[in-house]
């Protein structure tokens, strides 16, 4: 564990690492797996959302599909599992607001496939594919109200969980918007773990207005979105390096960077969050 927080403190202060963290993620899963191994007995090969939730090895687990995840450096392919949740457990999710497609509608459609490009989009940013790799190990896939807005979520109990919305209909850029997100919720897992190793933030009733939400946040709500929204900035920033893209997927992700630096200016002001820890003041003033 010494060498875990030293390793941490080391990155966080490192101003020419990408901000994914290359290489920190695993020994970070490493010690999750293990917390959740002793609590409940899950490994990686039969984890679960729901058997997470009700902390149970043996409970029931619906797995539908997988997705080709090949981190390349040499390490073997491995799999992202998608999972349907028992009726009681999407019950739950739904009071969030989250709509699932049934098992029906996933095998009617060319929703796998779409996952899978998003999920090759990942592999022209090696690093960043490896980290999430490490940090997900299994999807969640939702139903949008509106194909032109996407919807993503994780829960910090759920370590190694994301949920992520596809497109009933496709549309251009799909599978860039979809890696977004998948990057996205990863980063927040990623994040999550590194709290619970190291405090970043304080306990504060303060708030702060989140443009990304559009209301006010608690502070580690706020270096949440942060933290997220500057590691897709350097992600897309890797993707127009490649004269790969459509016209139109360079103007997407060319908007998608002018739109996160215009949000990112507007919370400058977080750089004195007096509930910063002292690595989490350093880790903000990288993100600013």
């Amino acid at each position: 564990m010494a060498n875990l927080l030293q390793n941490i403190r080391a990155v966080l202060k490192n101003q020419y690492t990408p901000l994914w963290f290359p290489g920190l993620a695993s020994p970070l899963t490493a010690q999750r797996w293990r917390t959740l191994y002793r609590q409940t007995a899950i490994t990686r090969n039969d984890y679960g959302t729901g058997r997470v939730r009700v902390g149970r090895a043996e409970a029931p687990r619906h797995i539908v599909g997988s997705l080709l995840v090949s981190p390349g450096n040499g390490n073997a392919a491995s799999a992202l599992l998608v999972e349907l949740l028992s009726e009681n457990e999407r019950r739950n999710y739904e009071g969030m607001g989250l709509t699932f497609y049934s098992g029906a509608e996933l095998a009617a459609s060319t929703i796998f496939d779409c996952l899978q490009d998003a999920i090759h989009i990942l592999a022209h940013v090696p690093t960043l594919q490896e980290t999430v790799n490490s940090l997900v190990r299994v999807c969640h896939i939702l139903k949008p109200e509106d194909d032109d807005y996407d919807v993503s979520h994780s829960d910090p109990y759920v370590p190694f969980s994301i949920f992520v919305s596809v497109p009933q209909q496709q549309r251009e850029n799909c599978e860039l918007r979809i890696a977004e997100s998948i990057v996205h919720e990863a980063m927040h897992l990623q994040l999550t773990l590194l709290e619970q190793a190291l405090p970043l933030i304080r306990p504060s009733n303060d708030t702060y207005f989140s443009p990304w939400k559009g209301e006010l946040r608690s502070p580690q709500g706020i270096l949440h979105a942060l933290y997220v929204f500057r590691v897709i900035d350097q992600f897309l920033g890797q993707l127009l390096t490649l004269s790969i893209w459509s016209s139109e997927s360079v103007y997407y992700m060319r908007n998608r960077r002018t739109e996160v630096a215009q949000q990112v200016r507007r919370i400058e002001p977080f750089a004195d969050c007096p509930a910063l820890t002292e690595l989490g003041t350093c880790l903000v003033q990288r993100l600013l």
